[in-house]
Protein backbone atom coordinates (compact mmCIF):
# COMPACT_ATOMS: atom_id res chain seq x y z
CA UNK A 1 0.00 0.00 0.00
CA UNK A 2 0.98 3.51 -0.98
CA UNK A 3 -0.22 6.43 1.71
CA UNK A 4 0.33 10.08 2.03
CA UNK A 5 0.28 10.76 5.72
CA UNK A 6 -0.84 14.77 5.09
CA UNK A 7 -4.40 13.12 3.73
CA UNK A 8 -7.31 11.33 6.14
CA UNK A 9 -7.06 7.93 6.26
CA UNK A 10 -10.08 6.18 4.32
CA UNK A 11 -9.96 3.05 2.89
CA UNK A 12 -13.89 3.31 1.54
CA UNK A 13 -13.63 6.79 0.27
CA UNK A 14 -15.68 7.09 -2.83
CA UNK A 15 -14.73 9.05 -5.80
CA UNK A 16 -17.37 11.17 -8.12
CA UNK A 17 -17.42 10.07 -11.64
CA UNK A 18 -18.08 11.52 -14.36
CA UNK A 19 -20.70 9.73 -17.10
CA UNK A 20 -22.10 5.93 -16.74
CA UNK A 21 -19.95 4.44 -13.40
CA UNK A 22 -19.24 1.09 -13.18
CA UNK A 23 -22.15 0.09 -11.99
CA UNK A 24 -24.40 1.78 -14.11
CA UNK A 25 -22.45 -0.05 -17.14
CA UNK A 26 -23.08 -3.35 -15.74
CA UNK A 27 -27.05 -2.73 -15.68
CA UNK A 28 -27.22 -1.27 -19.50
CA UNK A 29 -24.39 -3.55 -20.84
CA UNK A 30 -25.54 -6.47 -22.76
CA UNK A 31 -22.80 -9.33 -23.63
CA UNK A 32 -22.53 -11.95 -25.95
CA UNK A 33 -20.43 -15.04 -25.33
CA UNK A 34 -19.58 -13.71 -21.43
CA UNK A 35 -20.90 -11.78 -19.02
CA UNK A 36 -20.66 -8.76 -17.32
CA UNK A 37 -20.26 -8.43 -13.58
CA UNK A 38 -19.67 -5.47 -10.69
CA UNK A 39 -16.96 -5.24 -8.92
CA UNK A 40 -17.24 -3.31 -5.88
CA UNK A 41 -13.53 -3.20 -5.09
CA UNK A 42 -12.08 -2.30 -7.29
CA UNK A 43 -15.44 -0.57 -8.78
CA UNK A 44 -15.31 -1.62 -12.28
CA UNK A 45 -17.96 -3.60 -14.46
CA UNK A 46 -15.81 -6.61 -15.43
CA UNK A 47 -16.99 -8.50 -18.88
CA UNK A 48 -15.79 -12.26 -18.43
CA UNK A 49 -15.71 -13.89 -21.52
CA UNK A 50 -16.28 -17.51 -22.13
CA UNK A 51 -13.62 -17.00 -24.79
CA UNK A 52 -11.87 -14.81 -27.25
CA UNK A 53 -13.88 -12.71 -29.21
CA UNK A 54 -16.39 -12.15 -26.27
CA UNK A 55 -18.07 -8.63 -26.72
CA UNK A 56 -20.19 -6.19 -24.33
CA UNK A 57 -22.27 -3.56 -25.85
CA UNK A 58 -23.47 -0.22 -23.76
CA UNK A 59 -26.13 2.06 -25.48
CA UNK A 60 -24.91 5.76 -25.06
CA UNK A 61 -27.43 8.61 -26.06
CA UNK A 62 -27.11 12.16 -27.74
CA UNK A 63 -29.31 14.34 -26.79
CA UNK A 64 -28.79 16.41 -30.05
CA UNK A 65 -26.97 15.95 -33.08
CA UNK A 66 -23.55 17.80 -33.20
CA UNK A 67 -19.67 17.46 -31.80
CA UNK A 68 -19.01 14.62 -29.07
CA UNK A 69 -16.43 13.66 -27.23
CA UNK A 70 -16.10 9.39 -26.25
CA UNK A 71 -14.34 8.99 -22.85
CA UNK A 72 -13.23 5.74 -21.82
CA UNK A 73 -12.12 5.08 -18.25
CA UNK A 74 -10.56 1.59 -18.45
CA UNK A 75 -9.15 -0.62 -15.80
CA UNK A 76 -6.00 -3.16 -16.27
CA UNK A 77 -5.15 -6.36 -14.28
CA UNK A 78 -2.24 -9.10 -14.69
CA UNK A 79 -5.47 -11.35 -15.81
CA UNK A 80 -7.23 -9.01 -18.69
CA UNK A 81 -6.22 -9.38 -22.09
CA UNK A 82 -6.10 -6.75 -25.21
CA UNK A 83 -9.52 -5.39 -26.36
CA UNK A 84 -11.00 -3.65 -29.12
CA UNK A 85 -13.19 -0.40 -28.70
CA UNK A 86 -15.97 0.28 -31.74
CA UNK A 87 -18.55 2.78 -31.81
CA UNK A 88 -21.80 2.36 -33.82
CA UNK A 89 -19.71 -0.61 -35.37
CA UNK A 90 -16.90 1.03 -36.47
CA UNK A 91 -13.44 0.76 -34.90
CA UNK A 92 -12.29 3.48 -32.94
CA UNK A 93 -8.48 3.75 -32.13
CA UNK A 94 -5.94 0.71 -31.77
CA UNK A 95 -6.33 -2.48 -29.52
CA UNK A 96 -6.30 -1.47 -25.90
CA UNK A 97 -3.95 -4.02 -24.03
CA UNK A 98 -5.45 -4.00 -20.71
CA UNK A 99 -2.75 -6.26 -19.09
CA UNK A 100 -0.57 -4.78 -16.30
CA UNK A 101 1.42 -5.69 -13.47
CA UNK A 102 -1.28 -4.32 -10.63
CA UNK A 103 -4.85 -4.03 -10.72
CA UNK A 104 -6.34 -0.18 -11.50
CA UNK A 105 -8.03 2.46 -13.56
CA UNK A 106 -5.49 2.97 -16.15
CA UNK A 107 -5.42 5.97 -18.34
CA UNK A 108 -8.22 7.54 -19.79
CA UNK A 109 -9.10 6.90 -23.58
CA UNK A 110 -10.31 9.75 -25.42
CA UNK A 111 -11.90 9.85 -28.59
CA UNK A 112 -13.35 12.83 -31.01
CA UNK A 113 -15.11 14.93 -31.66
CA UNK A 114 -17.26 13.12 -33.59
CA UNK A 115 -20.25 14.08 -35.42
CA UNK A 116 -22.78 12.14 -34.47
CA UNK A 117 -26.82 12.48 -34.55
CA UNK A 118 -28.65 12.40 -31.90
CA UNK A 119 -30.77 9.45 -30.46
CA UNK A 120 -28.69 5.96 -29.19
CA UNK A 121 -24.96 5.06 -30.42
CA UNK A 122 -23.67 1.64 -29.04
CA UNK A 123 -20.72 1.06 -27.60
CA UNK A 124 -18.63 -2.04 -27.91
CA UNK A 125 -15.80 -3.55 -26.30
CA UNK A 126 -14.14 -7.02 -27.47
CA UNK A 127 -11.75 -9.29 -26.12
CA UNK A 128 -8.89 -9.77 -28.78
CA UNK A 129 -6.80 -13.07 -28.15
CA UNK A 130 -3.82 -11.98 -25.63
CA UNK A 131 -1.07 -15.25 -25.36
CA UNK A 132 -1.49 -16.03 -21.78
CA UNK A 133 -4.42 -13.99 -20.60
CA UNK A 134 -7.73 -14.41 -20.03
CA UNK A 135 -10.77 -12.96 -21.91
CA UNK A 136 -11.76 -10.43 -19.49
CA UNK A 137 -11.44 -6.44 -19.56
CA UNK A 138 -13.01 -3.85 -17.17
CA UNK A 139 -13.95 -0.30 -16.87
CA UNK A 140 -13.86 1.80 -14.81
CA UNK A 141 -16.29 4.84 -16.46
CA UNK A 142 -17.87 5.55 -19.83
CA UNK A 143 -18.93 9.22 -21.16
CA UNK A 144 -20.14 10.55 -24.52
CA UNK A 145 -20.44 14.17 -24.51
CA UNK A 146 -19.93 17.69 -25.17
CA UNK A 147 -17.09 18.75 -23.32
CA UNK A 148 -13.91 17.28 -23.70
CA UNK A 149 -12.24 16.11 -20.07
CA UNK A 150 -8.87 15.17 -18.79
CA UNK A 151 -10.55 12.68 -16.57
CA UNK A 152 -13.60 11.05 -15.66
CA UNK A 153 -12.84 10.11 -12.07
CA UNK A 154 -12.70 13.53 -9.32
CA UNK A 155 -11.94 13.49 -5.84
CA UNK A 156 -9.27 11.53 -4.34
CA UNK A 157 -8.96 7.53 -5.00
CA UNK A 158 -8.99 5.35 -2.29
CA UNK A 159 -6.11 6.17 0.29
CA UNK A 160 -4.28 4.19 1.29
CA UNK A 161 -3.60 2.95 -2.42
CA UNK A 162 -3.05 -0.55 -2.88
CA UNK A 163 -0.14 -0.74 -5.09
CA UNK A 164 0.43 -4.52 -5.30
CA UNK A 165 -1.36 -8.11 -4.73
CA UNK A 166 -0.28 -11.54 -4.57
CA UNK A 167 -1.84 -14.73 -5.03
CA UNK A 168 -3.80 -16.22 -2.66
CA UNK A 169 -1.16 -18.90 -1.46
CA UNK A 170 1.42 -16.87 -1.19
CA UNK A 171 1.25 -15.59 2.99
CA UNK A 172 3.21 -12.76 4.43
CA UNK A 173 3.18 -10.82 7.55
CA UNK A 174 2.16 -7.31 8.06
Amino acid sequence: WAYDVTKPWNPTQTPKVQGLAAKELVNIGICTDGQLSYLAAPDTALLYGDDFGAECSFALTAPESGQYYLHIQPAHSPQYCAVQFTFDGEEIGQPYDATANGSDESGLLLFGPLEIDDGEHILTMKTLPTEGRQPQAALVAVELGKEKREQLIDGDLLHPVILAEWKRDITRTR
